[in-house]
């Protein structure tokens, strides 16, 4: 359905009602939609309130779910929302009201059909896609990662590789023989969803030696072979939409987390805006992104927040010429002495042996997060699975 609407859906809900309604928005975004759910959207320091407002203006469709909690205390603000999508003259918007429990509908509520999700069944989630978008769900689907069949025949040297239930709270690398891409091809532009899979006993890096101990055991060709496929299905659109990998003596790493910064110096959009590439002095040599393996099994399901971390541990902003560093939000008055940063410090020192970092006045850089239509799956065993934004 062609628009100029940045989300397909707009998820209006109660607190209380969170884990229901994350349930359906992640179900909602493996259908291709594009959903404006707070925790995906609203990032720690945002003004909330002027984060929904922003929300609601982009978004095609405002879905409303209805529960005792709902209709208690946040009303009047959640029917607030609501004016925008319910006035007739705003052409191409749609207003869904969503029950998710027994509860007495408003006034203004009543003139409305409501779709009923007080079950949560495959029948009730196509009914609502269908009133979202006025077509049922797609009928394809990419096809699941086995993961009982995580295995791998490579013997890995524990002083490197261990089983992830015994590598927790280290730095972790799942060793992932299996797993999927899917290709979401729609006019002007297209994006992929990766579909990861692995269990307790997946085999994991715990340690920064661990890297050169799979480069030993991983052959180079096959390596540049799978290199090439990588590039002519993600780079050149080359092949069938769904690519899967299954190869018992081949193993990559997951998670690292990457982002690649862009420095702005001015509020206007596009306006003097730079790349901010860091150079590695580890294999492999060059220019590289702000990346880095998980801390935490919380953070393999999360890699925002192995991005973020990365970020912290890697870009430091010192303006010598002004006093000033600048730090992330929610940074300010925390040490200087990361030991990531100890390298940085060095060299600053021995290129401006009169600037002392420390002694800088600290100021917020203001972070925005650039969202893109990629998306990642993540199961571990028998959990549900958990569907992650790209950003």
């Amino acid at each position: 359905m062609p628009d100029n609407f940045q989300y397909d859906v707009f998820l209006s809900h109660n607190q209380a009602d969170k884990p229901r309604v994350r349930r359906l928005a992640e179900r909602l975004r493996a259908a291709n939609l594009r959903v404006w759910f707070d925790e995906w959207v609203i990032q720690p320091g945002d003004d909330i309130y002027l984060a929904i407002e922003r929300g609601l203006e982009a978004s095609r469709t405002l879905v409303l779910c209805l529960s005792p909690a709902a209709l208690g205390s946040d009303w009047v603000g959640l029917e607030r929302g609501t004016v925008l999508f319910r006035d007739p003259s705003n052409a191409g918007r749609r207003f869904i009201p969503l029950l998710l429990a027994d509860c007495k509908l408003p006034d203004t509520l009543r003139r409305y059909k409501y779709v009923d999700l007080r079950r949560e069944t495959d029948a009730v989630f196509n009914e609502v896609f269908q009133a979202i978008e006025g077509k049922p769900v797609p009928k394809h689907e990419p096809q699941q990662p086995d993961v009982s069949s995580s295995t791998t025949s490579l013997r890995f040297d524990d002083r490197f590789v261990r089983p992830l239930h015994v590598t927790e709270d280290r730095f972790l690398q799942v060793l992932l023989s299996r797993f999927s891409l899917h290709r979401r091809r729609e006019p002007g532009k297209e994006s992929f969803d990766l579909r990861v899979a692995f269990d307790n006993d997946a085999p994991t890096i715990w340690n920064q030696s661990g890297k050169q101990h799979l480069r030993e055991l991983l052959s180079p060709e096959r390596r540049a072979e799978y290199q090439a496929a990588f590039e002519n299905f993600l780079l050149h659109g080359h092949g069938a939409d769904d690519y899967h990998v299954k190869d018992d003596k081949f193993v990559f790493r997951f998670s690292s987390g990457g982002t690649l910064p862009i420095l702005s110096f001015s509020r206007n959009p596009g306006a003097d805006e730079y790349y901010c590439l860091f150079f590695r002095d580890a294999h492999p040599v060059g220019w590289n992104i702000a990346n880095g393996g998980s801390d935490t099994r919380a953070e393999l399901l999360n890699p925002q927040a192995v991005i973020e971390r990365e970020l912290r541990e890697e870009l430091v902003i010192a303006d010598f010429a002004n006093d000033k560093r600048y730090v992330f939000p929610g940074d300010g008055g925390k040490p200087i002495d990361h030991p990531a940063f100890a390298v940085a410090r060095e060299l600053w020192a021995r290129k401006c042996p009169d600037k002392n970092v420390a002694a800088l006045n600290t100021a917020e850089v203001e972070i925005e997060w650039m969202p893109c239509h990629d998306s990642l799956r993540i199961q571990i065993g028998d959990d549900r699975p958990v569907r992650r934004q790209v950003f």
